[in-house]
């Protein structure tokens, strides 16, 4: 019995030193579209964000969140952020029209999954271009919360041009027929 509580005491020292790579995913942040667990983002920038991500849901309902975690851990990239996007229920349920950046400073890895209507907005040759564009060159200095928002900024732009190239029953039916397909 000594040995049995003795090995159940050193797989739990185990599991907490492996820490975030052992975790679940973050839960969504409350009241908010940024959760920065890696502490990169000021708080001047945090709000500039959260403002900015504000005003595209209250203009368009398309949704826009922010991760920053310190690994990745074991996780591709790819398929983390979209875990993150579905469990947190970025975008509307009927459009899928979210997107969600998720940023591993460890790592110097980002990844940004979009939703199937997003694609319709923002496609990945568009994404890609901003964010090389934008985003690295401001993480290469360090500068996060700056490159997240002006990343965010442009992104902001192709949806809004979306919108308003587009009435309200075109969109709708753009994003539903899409969101179908899948």
């Amino acid at each position: 019995m000594r040995k049995c509580q003795n090995m159940l005491g050193a797989v739990i020292i185990i599991l907490a030193a492996a820490g975030p790579s052992c975790a679940k995913y973050p839960r969504p942040p409350k009241g908010s579209y940024v959760r920065d667990d890696a502490n990169i983002i000021t708080d001047h920038y945090e709000e500039k964000i959260n403002l900015l991500c504000r005003e595209v849901e209250d203009k368009t309902t398309a949704q826009m969140a922010v991760l920053t975690i310190r690994t990745f851990g074991d996780k591709e990239p790819w398929r983390y952020a979209i875990e993150i996007g579905n469990r947190w229920g970025v975008g509307q349920a009927d459009t899928d029209n979210g997107l969600v950046m998720v940023i591993a400073v460890y790592d110097r890895q980002y990844f940004t999954a979009t939703g199937y209507g997003m694609e319709q907005i923002i496609p990945d040759s568009t994404l890609d271009t901003i964010q090389k564009e934008t985003l690295v060159p401001y993480f290469s200095k360090t500068e996060y919360g700056e490159g997240i928002l002006q990343t965010l900024q442009l992104l902001a732009v192709e949806i809004g041009k979306f919108y308003e190239d587009h009435t309200q029953q075109e969109i709708e039916n753009i994003l539903n027929s899409r969101v179908r397909d899948e």
